[in-house]
């Protein structure tokens, strides 16, 4: 996900938790606004680190874009993860588990285990049978 992506519509949440909606190239939400030229192609903002934006929802469309309707019903459809690949980090599948140290290779937030990870680290990686899937990751 990039700023291009970023589009009249779309609905975004920044890292302090604050939603808005795009609208041309402004983010506007209840009380405020923020300008989308103020961030980097990466969506990290070039002001204030709690503006970063962390999650992009499905665009809105038709009836959805009154402003009654911006917030509501919201689907993710992009999180910004904050582990970059051969991160070391603990994994487990349950809550009473005991945390696995692994290796971060990626997320796929739509999966039930949206963290990929392998044991071996980026010197004996060798393919994608390397990599197993888990519920809950956290650094390690």
């Amino acid at each position: 996900m990039n700023k291009k992506d970023i589009t009249t519509g779309v609905v975004i949440e920044t890292r302090d938790k604050k939603q808005y909606i795009c609208i041309n190239d402004t983010l506007v939400s209840n009380t405020e606004f923020l300008n989308l030229y103020t961030y980097t192609d990466d969506l990290k903002s070039l002001c204030l680190k709690d503006s970063d934006i962390m999650k992009v929802f499905e665009k809105k469309d038709g009836k959805d874009l009154a402003p009654n309707n911006w917030f509501k019903n919201l689907k993710v459809i992009w999180k910004r993860s904050e582990f970059r690949k051969w991160d070391k980090v603990q994994v487990r599948n349950t809550v009473t588990s005991k945390w696995k140290n692994a290796y971060f290779i990626k997320e796929n937030i739509k999966d039930k285990y949206p963290y990929v990870v392998s044991f071996c680290d980026e010197y004996t990686y060798t393919d994608n049978n390397d990599e197993t899937y888990w519920k809950y990751c956290k650094t390690n």
